[in-house]
């Protein structure tokens, strides 16, 4: 007691605390008054904010309840006092004495009755450790009741990479990433059938549709029926879709024209659908008869708007606004990833919708008449007219660009087409791997390329006779294909054909011809087996081609298809934004009905330029996990899934996300570890 006596009136004779911050180190600080009467002044914290031993020390992360280690003065002694556990992660001192040797306080000594420290993160014992000295437990720390599973290199599983992981690939290393560095791989289209109102989703692989839509849900008296139907007349009623565009999750975006009245702009989920209702389980279309096509007089196959993948619809604009040009922004930080920008035709507008609620985010006005569009690797949102450059209905004709990560949106163009056929003229669009934007023309039998860092153009016309030029796409091995509807003549006789080129000079054209059972080909796309789709209006069918065999299968799907825009997804995957995901489904604990799921941690490479991100859903069963929703994402490893508020379940499933913004080049994916803790058996 003497000893701390002295030690007290050493303090109080130092006068509280001193100024380390000012012109006289050694005097007292004014400003430090000494409100609990412990020697130390209010804020100087026996060296969190200045140290009144060593003027020279300034702070110290020293935190009251836990001084070993913090500075004092030679030859003093304290108590440790008890009760010094009011701050989080401190333990407490029962008794003891702290010794000042060498300058700075000793750990707590003389304990009574000794502490023991605990398995509880925090510094029970006082020495400056936590946990320490304790039994290691499943998952390298002192929790026995933890487990882990942790799958890729040093795990005790491997990838297992299948279809579910759209498109990923092992390396030889063990890693896990985008194939040469590039996309996920999206084993669907969606074809728009306008003349029906419905949207087709069918598996690229069989050939198959597997589900059909209604392409709007009805807000209002201003919105038709969603199955009037939409004739190719004068007196288009309806909904009249065209356009879709598929986000790198595989969900679908459909612009609706409806050219009488309020037009729209709807997203479909290729996975993750909505369960309305409650019951436990999505209900939505299927092909119940397994015969290959979705019959909508048949509720088993076809719920209409009940559909619960049918996510939402957002109003486009005024009435006869026309949506038609679609496209993914998968960047966008000033207003949100994965949004869709919708081209009203007749306001020369454009809207940007959210991608989680389908809010409109912002709008942007255009000098020409949105007809397509397609966003490149830069965030810029290049749009195209209808028609040929010369024509006169009032808007300037050719490319406009939207630079969509700027606010407000900047605005560039016209770019003129400048051709070296007779015409010139725009209708599909799309990228190749060298960032050029492709024109069918429409207007003639020609295609045009766009370069904007040399603001160049390249006319390649078609073979002689072949037809109007519409849709169009690229892929990745340099080839350029455009899809023929009709014939040049009076009469416009329709046909179906696809020709093929050079993307750097338009050489090597080549024709495949169609038969009778795929006529009016106006949309042509790629799917990620190298396979080109042509989306024939004229007799409601989709025609696969084998590009190197030449081989032709033929599909039916809706009336009056007519879907030119990136249906399938691939030239966002591959050309604007590469993606891929992994996906697991981890079951805890063996001997309990949940676990408590405690982290989530993975080894990853990532150049400049790549991401990997990581969410997670939980839930009791395997049906409500496929309706559960997702939490995150996580970018930094560990992730606290408790502070995160994940669930305490059965199962917990792991979504990870690999991106690029660089062709060729891929984040690598080494490890990923899921712990979790079992509840003590009852």
């Amino acid at each position: 007691m003497a000893a701390l006596l002295i030690a007290t009136l050493g303090l109080l004779a130092l006068g509280g605390c001193a100024d380390t911050k000012g012109s006289n180190p050694g005097a007292n600080d004014s400003d430090c008054v000494d409100a609990d009467s412990d020697g130390f002044g209010t804020g100087c914290n026996r060296g969190t904010d200045c140290n009144d031993f060593n003027p020279q020390v300034i702070t110290c992360d020293c935190t009251e309840g836990n001084f070993a280690g913090c500075p004092c003065q030679e030859g003093t002694t304290e108590s440790c006092f008890d009760g010094m556990a009011g701050q989080e992660g401190v333990g407490q001192c029962r008794g003891g004495m702290r010794r000042c040797e060498g300058g700075l306080w000793s750990p707590c000594g003389g304990q009574t009755p000794p502490v023991q420290e605990l398995c509880d993160g925090k510094d029970n014992d006082c020495d400056g450790s936590t946990d320490e000295e304790l039994p290691v437990g499943p998952c390298g720390d002192c929790n026995m009741l933890c487990d882990q599973d942790s799958i890729g290199r040093g795990g005790s599983r491997g990838w297992d990479v299948d279809e579910e992981n759209d498109g990923l690939v092992e390396t030889p290393q063990g890693g896990l990433e985008l194939p040469d560095g590039n996309q996920t791989q999206v084993t669907y289209l969606w074809a728009a059938n306008s003349e029906e109102g419905t949207v087709s989703k069918v598996d690229s692989e069989t050939g198959r549709e597997i589900a059909r839509y209604v392409s709007a849900l009805r807000l209002d008296f201003t919105m038709p029926d969603p199955l009037e139907r939409c004739p190719n007349t004068n007196d288009p009623r309806g909904n009249c879709p065209s356009r879709t565009a598929v986000d790198l999750r595989g969900d679908v975006w459909v612009a609706n024209r409806n050219f009488l009245g309020q037009g729209s702009v709807t997203k479909i989920a290729n996975r993750d659908c909505i369960d309305r209702n409650g019951n436990g389980q999505i209900e939505t279309s299927s092909d119940a008869n397994g015969n290959g096509e979705i019959n909508i007089a048949d509720s088993a196959e076809f719920l209409g708007e009940r559909d619960e993948c049918i996510l939402f619809t957002t109003k486009i604009g005024g009435f006869q606004a026309i949506p038609r040009a679609l496209a993914i922004d998968p960047f966008a930080p000033v207003r949100g990833v994965g949004s869709a920008w919708v081209g009203a035709y007749s306001e020369q507008r454009y809207y940007q919708v959210a991608a989680d609620t389908g809010e409109v985010l912002r709008s942007v006005n255009v000098p020409h008449r949105p007809y397509g569009a397609v966003m490149d690797r830069f965030g810029v949102l290049w749009s195209t007219d209808l028609g040929a450059s010369n024509a006169n209905i009032g808007t300037p004709r050719g490319l406009v660009s939207i630079v969509s990560q700027s606010d407000p949106a900047e605005v560039k163009g016209p770019f003129a087409i400048r051709s070296s056929d007779r015409c010139a003229g725009s209708y599909g669009i799309t990228l190749d791997g060298e960032d050029n934007v492709w024109l069918g023309s429409f207007s003639c039998s020609s295609a045009f390329r766009y370069t904007p860092s040399q603001d160049s153009w390249l006319t390649v016309p078609l073979p002689p006779n072949t037809g109007y030029a519409r849709g169009i796409t690229a892929d990745r091995d340099g080839w350029v294909y455009v899809g023929v509807s009709n014939l040049v003549n009076n009469d416009a006789t329709p046909v179906g054909k696809i020709v093929r080129f050079r993307h750097e000079d338009g050489s090597q054209m080549q024709t495949f011809d169609f038969t009778r059972n795929a006529q009016g080909t106006i949309g042509v796309g790629m799917d990620f087996q190298g396979r080109v789709w042509g989306i024939n209006q004229d007799t409601g069918t989709a025609t696969r081609l084998d590009p190197n065999s030449g081989a032709l299968n033929h599909f039916p799907i809706g009336d009056g298809p007519y879907t030119y825009s990136d249906f399938t997804g691939y030239t966002l995957q591959n050309f604007t934004a590469p993606q891929g995901n992994y996906r697991r489904v981890f079951n805890g604990c063996p001997t309990s009905e949940k676990s408590i799921w405690e982290r989530i941690q993975w080894e990853a490479d990532t150049p400049v330029g790549t991401t990997v991100s990581v969410r997670v859903k939980a839930a009791n069963t395997l049906d409500e996990l496929i309706v559960a929703p997702y939490i995150g994402p996580f970018t930094e490893s560990p992730a606290n899934l408790q502070a995160s508020d994940v669930p305490d379940s059965k199962f917990l499933e792991v979504e990870v996300t690999l991106t690029t913004d660089t062709a060729g080049v891929t984040p690598t994916l080494w490890n990923l570890q899921v712990v979790w803790t079992c509840p003590p058996i009852q």
